[in-house]
């Protein structure tokens, strides 16, 4: 796993309850979660599985996370919030978190409003990222 001294209490699938071990040896609680070959310790069950989630997704090659990316937004048209598009980004291209900040702002997005994913590749095509977005875009159209 991640090297974090965990006990487990429960299994229930791919998602465990459990105690950490804090280097003053008490224990917080804590789910695992596992996603593939990926791991993560997280406050909430929920938490767990989307940390172990976007592990599993880093570590695939690109073509399969623009073939993951597909599967959640099947066509150009599809609408999603933005704060979905912001977590793919770095999911697709490593874009940090305070450059995709800086962009939101930038460009005055709204976290909350929906947006298609046509405008989503258009936006972000010429900036951080922008070969894997056209990739992705490309692949809209074989």
């Amino acid at each position: 796993m991640d090297g974090v001294p965990t006990l487990i209490d429960q299994v229930h699938g791919n998602i465990a309850k459990g105690r950490i071990v804090k280097n003053d040896f008490t224990t917080e609680l804590c789910y695992i979660a596992r996603v593939d070959n990926s791991w993560a310790h997280g406050k909430t069950s929920h938490e767990a599985v989307a940390d172990a989630t976007v592990k599993a997704l880093e570590d695939m090659p690109i073509e399969d996370r623009i073939a993951k990316f597909k599967a959640e937004f099947p066509s150009l048209a599809t609408k999603a919030k933005c704060s979905e598009f912001y977590k793919w980004h770095h999911t697709l291209t490593g874009s940090c978190t305070m450059g995709r900040d800086e962009f939101i702002k930038s460009h005055g997005l709204d976290m909350n409003k929906k947006y298609t994913v046509k405008y989503f590749i258009t936006i972000t095509s010429g900036s951080y990222g922008g070969s894997i977005i056209k990739r992705l875009k490309e692949s809209y159209y074989e």
